[in-house]
């Protein structure tokens, strides 16, 4: 007559095995998809950077001279091959209906869209995938003068807390059922 210990030892065994796989499928992907949101909002919706502080007030309000081609929407220029901005790269997103109430860092969208959640090997890696827009990322780090594009510590603490949290359902879905 056996135990109800053969039967626990063989689901741990089983569990070891399997845990890779859980780790990788319920886990980092899950929590990553997650954290890329939350630091998505931060930075395009909110305007914060990685110390939760307001990226900028207000943008440029310098007067300028810009070309059609920097219009995401054409119908907004209004002009023949050029246009005077009298209140600089506010007006150029206010005439085209974008907030302009804080920097927010979102344009046309491809800087946002550039910000991915990649696989790579065992790991889950959250970058920028185009070269151009590493570049919009240094660039925009050194006109204000902060880290924008680093995980904040909040972001990082909440995704250990998800890793966790996830780690513990997993673990009882595992050895009770779903």
């Amino acid at each position: 007559m056996s135990n109800g210990y053969e039967k626990l030892i063989r689901k741990y065994e089983q569990y070891k095995k399997d845990l890779p796989d859980i780790l990788e499928d319920k886990i980092l992907d899950e929590t990553a998809a997650e954290l890329e949101r939350k630091f998505r909002k931060r930075i395009f919706t909110d305007g914060l950077d990685s110390d939760g502080n307001i990226i900028a007030q207000s943008y440029s309000t310098k007067p300028t001279i810009v070309k059609q081609d920097v219009f995401i929407k054409p119908s907004a220029f209004k002009g023949t091959k050029t246009m005077k901005l009298e209140y600089g790269y506010k007006e150029l997103r206010d005439i085209q209906g974008l907030k302009t109430d804080k920097v927010n860092l979102d344009y046309s969208g491809d800087l946002k869209r550039s910000l991915r959640v990649a696989r790579s090997e065992k790991s889950v890696v959250i970058g920028i995938n185009e070269k151009r827009n590493l570049d919009k990322v240094q660039n925009l780090e050194k006109k204000y003068q902060t880290k924008i594009f680093a995980f904040s510590k909040k972001e990082i603490q909440d995704h250990i807390q998800n890793i966790i949290k996830k780690l513990r359902s997993a673990q009882r879905d595992y050895f009770y059922g779903g």
